[in-house]
């Protein structure tokens, strides 16, 4: 969320130092403020109100996608691999957390 949040407030300082200085502050401010916004939900889910994480950890996942392609399109291929690696390590989490709140 430090990211996002980074993001958001300052998209061009916070993203060149996270190599998206190709990209428009509006998409990365864009970028940035989804990231506050799912990790807040992600947080407090089932803990302030009653919801399920899960949904939110989806939509984190395509976020992810997002973020891989913006890399992919500036031709920055390390910053996408890890992308898609965080892709998949949190489809892992979603899976598990979707069986447990499934019960």
């Amino acid at each position: 969320m430090a990211l996002g949040l980074g993001l958001t407030l300052a998209p061009r300082q916070v993203g060149s130092l996270l190599g998206l200085d190709g990209t428009s502050p509006v998409r990365t401010r864009l970028i940035g403020a989804a990231d506050v916004g799912l990790g807040t939900a992600i947080l407090t889910s089932s803990r302030i109100w009653p919801r399920r994480r899960w949904p939110a950890l989806l939509a984190r996942e395509g976020l992810h996608l997002v973020i891989a392609s913006e890399y992919a399109r500036h031709g920055r291929t390390p910053g996408a691999l890890a992308m898609l690696g965080l892709f998949v390590a949190d489809g892992v989490v979603t899976v598990m957390m979707h069986r447990q709140e499934s019960r």
